[in-house]
Formats: structure tokens, sequence, C-alpha cells
């Protein structure tokens, strides 16, 4: 008798396997929508990460064109000074050289 039931426990309908299949395929696939949830939130960090790394860059950036700005109007400004300073010593030395 016990032969009998080894050989029955052994014996495996095709609902059976149906039945293995299934819930083998329904463990990937939750371990699959876990995994995608995890993907989903490292790409969403990532996301921030890149975003904040970008705006602290543009920041960066603005801040060096405003003092590029700065820089152009000071020279501007010295360079028109010495202009003028040149222009003032060669009118001095024409109205006393014609005066």
């Amino acid at each position: 008798m016990e032969e009998k039931n080894n050989q029955e426990e052994k014996e495996m309908t095709i609902g059976d396997l149906a039945q293995i299949a299934t819930k083998g395929f329904e463990k990937v696939n939750k371990r699959f929508d876990q995994s995608d949830e995890s993907i989903d939130k490292k790409i969403e960090k990532l996301a921030t990460n890149i975003q904040n790394e970008f705006l602290a860059l543009n920041s960066s950036v603005e801040t060096i064109n405003t003092n590029i700005k700065n820089n152009k109007a000071e020279i501007h400004k010295k360079a028109d000074t010495i202009i003028h300073n040149e222009l003032v010593y060669r009118v001095e030395k024409l109205e006393k050289k014609f005066a």
C-alpha cells in the first residue's frame, strides 16, 4: 500500500502543472512589480538630483554672467576716464600752444 501512496503522490495531472506554473508566474510578476516600484523611485530620485544640480549650475552661471557684466561696466568707465583725461591733456596743450 505504501507503494500505491507514493505512486499516487508522484502522478501529476495537467491541471496540477497549470497550477504550479500559475503560482510561479504570480511570484515572478509580484517580484517584477516590486522591482519596478523601486526602479521608479530610483529614477525619480536621480531625476530630482539632476534637476537640483542643474539649478545650482544655472545659478552659478547667472552669477558669473552678472560678474562679467559688472567687470565690463567698470572697464568701460575706466577706459572712458582714461580717454577723457587724455583728451583734456591734449586740449590743454593745444590751448597753451595757441593761446
